[in-house]
């Protein structure tokens, strides 16, 4: 995996309809200390070569049925209150935090209450993954509406588009002041408005991410090289925080083109 045989691993087997769970890791990296294997996830606990912190790492597989994603959820808080380090978890974990998450299958308010509660008791935040939203580490479905209102879903999520909508008819009003024009032709007016506000904001997104992406490529290259400046690193939090946003947007344009 890392052009040689030296690695090692701990699995959780397969129970019945339910894959297994595997972690792998470089030993000459990371020094294993203890294994736990469960039904949905597998902890392995371990110290860096070169540091003393020990780090919890903690792959899942979510239940479907809520009661026993309620009971995984109490197994990891206990687990992570019993046990002091710092955790990293990741995985298919079968839940949202919101309805804007979930796409495709039914959204259940009461279980993601559930998994957010799980998420501040245990200190966990978070990390800004370019989009992926699933991974957290220690210490930080709206079911998609496919009907005919797309501009509940995509355009008033956008900034600016309150702006843009009030400036619109401020023009038509000023344009066209006679007392007969129908509604019907303001209407068509702002619609002509958002579409060219729509193309504008998309290019502007587009725009910044490559932007963002390039000046997180010259911070993490210093960060890799220990000449990052504690300032450069809560930018990077920022630039990353603003990179999720736009890829956000962008999977919603997606999501509603594809409907």
């Amino acid at each position: 995996m890392w052009g040689n045989y030296s690695f090692d691993y701990a699995c959780s087997m397969a129970r019945g309809h339910s894959g297994g769970l595997v972690l792998i890791w470089d030993p000459a990296i990371l020094v294993k200390q203890n294994i736990w294997c469960e039904d949905n996830f597998l902890i392995v606990q371990g110290t860096w070569v070169n540091g003393d912190d020990t780090y919890f790492m903690v792959n899942i597989y979510g239940p479907q049925d809520p009661s026993s994603k309620r009971n995984l959820w109490h197994n990891l808080l206990t687990f992570i209150q019993y046990h002091s380090g710092k955790y990293m978890l990741f995985g298919d974990l079968n839940e949202v935090r919101d309805e804007s998450e979930r796409f495709g299958s039914k959204f259940s308010r009461w279980e993601a209450q559930v998994f957010n509660d799980f998420i501040h008791d245990s200190g966990l935040v978070e990390m800004p993954m370019g989009g992926r939203m699933f991974t957290w580490m220690n210490k930080f479905g709206t079911k998609m509406n496919y009907g005919l209102i797309p501009l509940k879903i995509l355009w008033l999520q956008r900034r600016g588009f309150d702006e843009m909508i009030k400036h619109a008819i401020e023009e038509f009003n000023q344009q066209y002041s006679a007392s007969g024009i129908r509604l019907q032709d303001k209407l068509k007016f702002i619609k002509h408005r958002i579409k060219d506000w729509n193309l504008e904001s998309r290019s502007n997104d587009r725009s910044r991410k490559q932007e963002v992406v390039s000046r997180l490529n010259i911070i993490d290259t210093k960060i890799d090289m220990d000449s990052g400046t504690e300032a450069e690193r809560e930018e990077r939090v920022k630039l990353l925080q603003e990179c999720k946003e736009i890829d956000r947007v962008e999977a919603l344009d997606l999501a509603q083109k594809a409907r």
